[in-house]
């Protein structure tokens, strides 16, 4: 599991090597008859790949945080330092000079299911005029399985949410069949 974030800041340009997967033919496979048993040929063509002499020249990681729950998502919508770290397990943390804060940004454990990759809070967007519009918009899946798309208000320090201004956008409701 995931327990850290890190920041990869690009200086230069990353050439990525692909492999190409070999090829397989049948052309020589006999055709199975009711006498006979199937028998499988294959042959394979190499391609050569040239790597890059190094792979991460021009990059340079920087831990922003360490001690996280599932990290899913990093946000900072602001350039004052302060970094938002989306926890699938409900929780969003905000980082600044390297430390994480003592309490939660948004703590949503108490609504959200996360107990397969696929559940969780899965998302964190602020407004496109935040601060001014002090509106965040969470995707997280509810206990009853539903996928949900609500927003919350930020309070005026910006350092959480007010639980009580949730507003539900959209809801897809998952039906299961047994």
């Amino acid at each position: 599991m995931i327990k850290h974030v890190t920041k990869l800041t690009m200086t230069g340009l990353l050439v990525v090597a692909a492999i190409v997967p070999a090829v397989v033919s049948s052309a020589s496979q006999p055709a199975p008859t009711s006498s006979t048993t199937a028998t499988l040929v294959t042959t394979s063509t190499t391609v050569p790949v040239t790597k890059p002499s190094s792979p991460l020249k021009g990059l340079k990681l920087e831990p922003i945080a360490t001690g996280l729950n599932g990290p899913v998502e990093v946000l900072a919508p602001q350039p004052d330092g302060r970094v938002y770290i989306v926890e699938r397990i409900g929780t969003v943390r905000v980082a600044q000079a390297g430390k994480l804060a003592k309490q939660p940004f948004a703590n949503l454990r108490a609504i959200i299911k996360s107990g397969s990759i696929e559940q969780g809070l899965l998302g964190l967007a602020f407004h496109p005029n935040y601060p001014t519009d002090r509106r965040v918009f969470f995707f997280h899946s509810k206990k009853d399985n539903d996928n949900v798309l609500v927003s919350y208000l930020v309070s005026a320090d910006g350092l959480s949410i007010d639980m009580k201004s949730r507003v539900e956008l959209i809801i897809c409701s998952i039906q299961i069949f047994s």
